[in-house]
């Protein structure tokens, strides 16, 4: 072996198994390990380790000090922003593919799939191109965000929750784990959906048009209990509360609490519980 191999090199740290176009860039001191491959016109930051048998598509831009994990695809243009952690077998940017008889099409080309600053991505999880994460998200491992959603800031997505398409999701929310967020929902900040929570946008089953699909608006600081069911359309106001289990089929006035099936009022939600007042104080 030649006497240099084993002294620290002034350039990137990469395995004589990884190729790197030409044309990418990577900081001196990023890592990437076996069978990594790194395409032209990527964008690579200081501290950044990549794993083995990484895919870095072309046009990607990876910050400084992110961690991305073996085995992780990052589809063409994807942006990362510092910080970021990718654990593995992750795939970041994906196009989505739609069937022939399908309501909701595709479509063309979308922009690329955008992460800010420290997010962090479970294995297994696949997010969409067109998708924005702000700053300090984290999404579960096997979780999946559909193209054209938009998740705000610190929020979380539970292991296994699947956020369909053109969903928009404020800051500080908490998805559970196994939940089912449909197509064209708004999720408005400080809401808790608990675990396996559900809801539908297609009144009529496979009956209505595309431009009649409403997902449920979820009011600032609703909570909804684990196993409930909200039906298309309906508006969850402000503050309110969903039981376990129930079935909503109608809008939720603010500050009430629901129960049952169908869900009925039970009584109001305590002042020291709404979630208006809690971020004030």
């Amino acid at each position: 072996m030649p006497e240099t191999e084993d002294r620290e090199q002034p350039t990137a740290r990469i395995q004589r198994t990884t190729i790197v176009d030409p044309a990418a860039r990577l900081a001196a001191d990023v890592r990437a390990g076996h069978f990594t491959v790194v395409a032209a016109r990527a964008r690579i930051g200081a501290g950044t380790t990549l794993g083995n048998g990484v895919m870095v598509e072309e046009g990607c831009r990876i910050g400084a000090n992110c961690a991305i994990g073996h085995h992780v695809v990052l589809h063409a243009g994807v942006i990362l922003g510092d910080g970021c952690t990718v654990h593995d077998g992750a795939v970041l940017g994906r196009e989505p593919k739609g069937s022939v008889i399908s309501t909701h099409q595709v479509g063309g080309a979308r922009p690329p799939l955008r992460l800010g600053a420290r997010c962090q991505v479970g294995a297994q999880a696949v997010l969409y191109a067109g998708t924005i994460l702000a700053d300090d998200v984290l999404v579960g491992d096997l979780a999946s965000i559909r193209e054209g959603c938009t998740v705000g800031a610190r929020s979380i997505v539970g292991r296994g929750t699947m956020i369909e398409y053109s969903c928009e999701i404020g800051p500080r929310v908490k998805i559970q784990t196994s939940c089912y967020v449909t197509g064209e929902t708004t999720i408005e900040e400080g809401a808790f959906l608990g675990p396996s929570v559900t809801m539908a946008n297609d009144k009529f089953m496979d009956r209505i048009q595309l431009a009649e699909m409403r997902g449920p608006h979820i009011g600032k600081g609703v909570r909804i209990g684990t196993n409930a069911v909200l039906l298309p359309g309906i508006r969850l106001g402000d503050d309110c509360a969903i039981g376990a289990g129930a079935v909503v089929t109608r809008d939720v006035a603010p500050g009430t609490i629901v129960t049952g099936i169908p869900a009925r009022r039970l009584k109001d939600v305590p002042d020291a519980h709404r979630y208006t007042r809690r971020t004030k104080d």
